[in-house]
């Protein structure tokens, strides 16, 4: 993919949610364009077309993307590199051929990820909440809701202060979000980039700065009226959010 078309891809691949999610969507590279879910965001084009794809006979997955074709072996880490692409991959010795990949059929339900995510993350950086935390609240309800102590590990950490909630950390791991205790799966924020988010924080009526930018790598400085925080971000997916009360 040239550095013009992703480029475009940056700018449009957040009005293709529609297109991803209901058959008939846009083909993808070598025809293989077909219905999946539920979605991740690709880390190689941005778009969110990036779903998983399993052999029957080998029981081998992949997750390939819809749009630009690249390919991760299911366990690899969706955050970096693709390490292989339709129109050149290759088997392992004994492994399956590119066409007895089928994909994994989901419910309609799980295919509403997308705007979950949207969601989540204008409520994060306006509010403070996360489904069902919210910065503020007292420990003893927070306590209540997970049955134990606020946790201090794990994708969801939460840090308290002066008898309440203090901040949220998320690490999105691709997919929804574990929640501490026998929550409900929080939105899949890993569906989120730097251009939602700096919507949703312009939306909420704050102001950002970008700091940090590496080898793909970089951090969004927010603050909102009630919240300020920090976006940790691998190309297009957000991989940590770190939300505190504003001062």
């Amino acid at each position: 993919m040239t550095a013009a078309r992703t480029d475009r891809r940056a700018q449009q691949v957040d009005n293709l949610s529609v297109a991803n999610f209901v058959p008939g969507g846009r083909a993808a590279a070598g025809g293989r364009r077909r219905l999946r879910g539920p979605m991740q965001r690709c880390n190689e084009c941005g778009a969110i077309d990036l779903g998983m794809e399993c052999a029957e006979r080998t029981g081998e997955c992949l997750w390939v993307c819809g749009e630009c074709g690249s390919i991760w072996r299911d366990g690899e880490d969706l955050a970096g590199p693709a390490s292989a692409e339709t129109n050149s991959y290759t088997s392992p010795p004994g492994g399956a051929v590119l066409s007895e990949f089928a994909p994994v059929p989901v419910s309609p339900r799980e295919r509403s990820t997308y705007p979950k995510a949207v969601r989540a993350i204008e409520e994060l950086v306006s509010t403070g909440f996360y489904d069902p935390f919210m910065l503020g609240m007292p420990v003893a309800e927070a306590t209540a809701l997970i049955g134990h102590v606020a946790p201090e590990n794990g994708p969801v950490r939460l840090r308290t202060a002066t008898g309440q909630l203090a901040e949220i950390t998320i690490e999105p791991p691709g997919g929804p979000v574990p929640m501490p205790g026998d929550l409900p799966a929080g939105a899949d924020l890993s569906l989120v980039n730097v251009s939602l988010a700096e919507e949703a924080i312009n939306k909420a009526g704050g102001s950002s700065e970008k700091t940090g930018e590496f080898m793909g790598r970089g951090r969004l400085d927010f603050r909102a009226p009630e919240t300020k925080g920090e976006l940790h971000f691998v190309r297009y997916r957000l991989t940590q959010a770190r939300v505190r009360l504003a001062d």
